[in-house]
């Protein structure tokens, strides 16, 4: 195709659909026996291989190591389901990782994070890192696809290579155990997405 005669139009979503709601984050986190100062990670996205869950499970781990009462949301179906259950309950997880399944309440579920987790091997432009921005939310992802353009370290969260679970694992502490700067990454998130 000639140059000229291309267009690139970003995706975008809903920023009044998706949007940080404290209503939502209480009612939620009622409903799933979580405190409100329950630190809470979680990953939207279909439990397929190029996902790599088994990349957000380990980093769990390591997490729980720093912080025992973290608690990881997998919001998503697909044919992994049963592989990453058995590998959550292998990995001592069983009562930290909540396995949801497929949800028509993702905005609500994503105001009751602290920190979005995307841990893909492979991706084009996941809407669910814009979803997570505009719900106020910091971003730890893996560097691959477009989601460099999306997420900017230190801006509004980090990127980690793909498969570094120590790096995903570090960069959800340092945003778990500061909430000042998770607050203003998500802030700037959301701006970003407005």
């Amino acid at each position: 195709f000639p140059e000229d005669k291309v267009r690139v139009v970003p995706n975008g979503v809903d920023v009044d659909r998706f949007r940080p709601d404290a209503q939502w984050r209480d009612e939620l986190r009622q409903q799933l026996g979580f405190s409100q100062s329950t630190p809470v990670c979680g990953i939207v996205a279909a439990l397929r291989p190029e996902k790599n869950h088994s990349l957000f499970l380990r980093a769990a781990v390591m997490v729980r190591r720093q912080l025992p009462e973290a608690q990881f949301l997998v919001v998503g179906d697909g044919p992994m389901r049963e592989q990453l259950q058995r590998e959550a309950a292998a990995l001592g997880l069983e009562r930290a990782v909540h396995f949801l399944g497929s949800r028509s309440d993702v905005p609500q579920l994503l105001a009751t994070m602290d920190v979005f987790v995307l841990t893909s091997d492979m991706e084009a432009n996941p809407v669910s890192i814009l979803e997570a921005m505009a719900c106020g939310l910091p971003v730890v992802a893996t560097r691959v696809g477009s989601v460099p353009e999306s997420v900017e370290p230190a801006a509004n969260g980090y990127l980690a290579e793909p498969g570094d679970v120590q790096r995903v694992a570090d960069y959800c502490l340092k945003l778990l155990q500061d909430r000042r700067l998770a607050g203003r990454l998500g802030a700037c998130g959301r701006h970003q997405a407005i």
